[in-house]
């Protein structure tokens, strides 16, 4: 099995493979000498499918609350889903929502709110779950 970088050749003919037998990853891979998990990674990285750079804070915001489901925040031992996160969150692959969660977004949940200076994105998030409660309230008692 073939590792490492892929060359130019391997990645046209991993297009070529993808066109003609779609998600066959397995078939794919024995024809490209690598392994199902690899080719499959390394065609969504290259297929323009996800975004890379910086996160917004849509996404932030979105992120935590796929996998905070229930407003708790869970804790580091439980396993997350993160391809179904990545499928809803739609615009990041699984990694890439892992990484983020891991070493940005869950330490600075679970950090002591004395330790944590507030910033314009806490603001923005306040504003934002303030007004989606409040439309909730409003609708509730509407319709009581």
């Amino acid at each position: 099995m073939e590792r490492g970088k892929w060359s130019a050749s391997e990645l046209v003919m991993l297009r070529s493979l993808q066109a003609t037998l779609g998600n066959q990853w397995t078939q794919i891979a024995i024809k490209l000498g690598r392994l199902p998990d690899g080719c499959r990674l390394k065609y969504e990285s290259v297929s323009g499918k996800y975004s890379k750079g910086k996160w917004t804070v849509d996404e932030d915001d979105h992120l935590i609350s796929l996998v905070c489901q229930g407003n708790v925040i869970p804790p580091p031992t439980q396993q997350v889903g993160w391809k179904l996160v990545s499928a809803r969150l739609q615009t990041r692959d699984p990694a890439a929502c892992r990484t983020r969660w891991t070493r940005y977004l869950y330490p600075r949940l679970v950090r002591k709110t004395e330790d944590r200076v507030w910033t314009v994105v806490d603001d923005r998030r306040l504003i934002k779950t303030y007004a989606t409660h409040e439309a909730a309230a409003v609708a509730a008692a509407a319709a009581a």
